[in-house]
This record gives C-alpha cells, sequence and structure tokens, in this order.
C-alpha cells in the first residue's frame, strides 16, 4: 500500500467519523422535536429553545453526512446510459461526474463561508438562546470542502482503482 492510499485510507475513516457525528445530531434533533411537541400537544408547554437549536444544527447534520455519502456513492443516480458497458467509457463518466461534484461543492463551500463570514461581522444571534449562528456555518462549509475532497478521493480511485474496484466503483 503506498502513501496516497495510506492517506486516502485516513480520510476514509474521518469521512465515517464525521457521518457518525452528523447521524447523532440528527438523533439527538429527533428526539428533541419529539419532545417539544409532545410537551406543546400535552400540557400547552414547549421546551424553550429547541427551534434554535434545530436552526444551528440542520446545516451541520446535511453537510457532516456529505462527505461519507460522496464517498462511497450513495447519492442517487440515474443511468440513462447504462446500455453502455465498456469499462474505460464508464470509467470516464464517473471521472467527470466526479469533477464535477469536486466543482460544485467547492463553490457551495465558499458560499456558505462567505454566508459564515456575513453572519459573524452582523453578530447574527440564534431568538431564544441568543447563540451565535456564524460557528456552525463555518463549520458547514468546512464539511462541504471536505465532501469536495471526498470527490478528488474518488477521481483519484477511479484513475488507480485498486485490484479489488471495479471501474463503475463498487467492489467486485
Amino acid at each position: 500500500m503506498n502513501a496516497c492510499h495510506r492517506f486516502f485510507l485516513w480520510a476514509d475513516k474521518l469521512s465515517w467519523v464525521l457521518g457518525v457525528i452528523g447521524v447523532s445530531t440528527l438523533v439527538v434533533m429527533v428526539i428533541a422535536i419529539s419532545a417539544d411537541v409532545i410537551c406543546r400537544y400535552f400540557f400547552n408547554s414547549p421546551i424553550d429553545g429547541v427551534r434554535d437549536m434545530q436552526q444551528l444544527f440542520n446545516a451541520f447534520i446535511v453537510s457532516a453526512m456529505m462527505p461519507v455519502l460522496i464517498r462511497y456513492d450513495g447519492n442517487i443516480t440515474i443511468n440513462f446510459i447504462d446500455h453502455i458497458k465498456k469499462p474505460k467509457f464508464l470509467k470516464v463518466i464517473r471521472i467527470i461526474a466526479h469533477v464535477t461534484g469536486f466543482v460544485l461543492l467547492c463553490l457551495l463551500a465558499y458560499r456558505l463561508w462567505l454566508h459564515s463570514a456575513y453572519m459573524a461581522a452582523n453578530n447574527e444571534r440564534t431568538i431564544t438562546l441568543l447563540r451565535p449562528i456564524a460557528p456552525w456555518w463555518y463549520i458547514a462549509s468546512l464539511c462541504m470542502g471536505y465532501a469536495a475532497f471526498m470527490c478528488l478521493h474518488n477521481i483519484f480511485h477511479a484513475i488507480f482503482p485498486k485490484k479489488t474496484e471495479t471501474a463503475t466503483g463498487g467492489a467486485a
């Protein structure tokens, strides 16, 4: 195993850690929102701060799970050219798709960073808890940047596949 493969193995592990943190945050959000709904319905008394927490965590949840989704091609695909079975053609298509994803995710990360800077400059805070919003969007921006890096990871593996990988991505 060469240095690049070891580096990308480390990158895989980091994407899984981010995914687990994102899923854990999602579970906490579901529990908090469920408890808030139950308290509203039965006791006419919402839990203070749940909506603020939701506002802070939503972008983080999506962006934290994005790197592992990108790395393992967990996104929805439409195979409109699946009748072409030439491995070299499928390899080129896969590389083009990941290059496009890389460019778009870099743009998204950049725009999220600018949005975070705007919120930080204006000292935007949540309504009830008065917590700053910008740090969470900075984290979301970094996670999207890491998702873009995972596109580079996929490009590398498409150009230099391991012996156990096929040209379309998965294990043989």
